[in-house]
């Protein structure tokens, strides 16, 4: 849930990628990859890496340059939270001593990991005790282990209410075949999955 604010700041205030190169990703000014750093230290979440894109003339071209986090720093010895903290803080400097030129308009693209397992794993439960009041999905015979990660999926990446309803929607529809027309329920059913989430941040 705590992520929500970070995907949050990133869709008001970067460019989205799909509709430039096709990849789901979200590029911020330096200015804004700073500020959206700071969210992550606030909510604890760690930092995986950062990609260089570089805008010319409309056309957004990655950069050779790139900055990731050794993944290994627990086995030396550190703590989770040494682990957060040591990941910012060289992203922020990376991102703040990058030579920018006058060849283009520079942008930087994060790659945020999610929240801690822990977190996590209480997210899951939460959730899942949500979808077995809809009594229109049936007995829960395994079915909701899949679409308890792919709702999670979406909110952690920052869908919005109508993102979320349409898929939903689309997953009631398909894969348990339940006639939209008989699931009057659907929008209620989404609002109490997104306030959840959101409420929860």
């Amino acid at each position: 849930m705590l992520i929500q604010q970070y995907w949050r700041f990133v869709r008001e205030h970067g460019i989205d990628l799909q509709e430039k190169i096709g990849t789901k990703d979200w590029a911020l000014t330096r200015e804004d990859a700073l500020a959206a750093i700071s969210i992550l230290k606030k909510i604890n979440i760690i930092l995986l890496g950062v990609d260089i894109l570089v805008e010319k003339n409309d056309r957004f071209i990655h950069r050779p340059e790139s900055w990731y986090v050794e993944l290994n720093a627990q086995a030396k010895g550190e703590s989770a939270d040494q682990c957060v903290e040591k990941s910012l803080c060289a992203a922020k400097e990376y991102i703040e001593k990058f030579p920018e030129d006058t060849n283009g308009k520079y942008y930087y693209v994060l790659v945020p990991g999610h929240s801690l397992p822990e977190v996590e794993e209480k997210e899951r439960l939460e959730l899942r005790e949500i979808l077995n009041q809809w009594k229109y999905l049936g007995a829960d015979d395994g079915n909701y282990d899949w679409l308890v990660e792919l709702i999670l999926s979406q909110l952690r990446y920052g869908s919005d209410f109508e993102e979320l309803k349409e898929f939903i929607t689309k997953q009631i529809t398909t894969h348990f075949r339940i006639p939209i027309i008989y699931n009057m329920d659907i929008n209620s059913s989404v609002r109490q999955v997104f306030d959840w989430y959101v409420g929860g941040k």
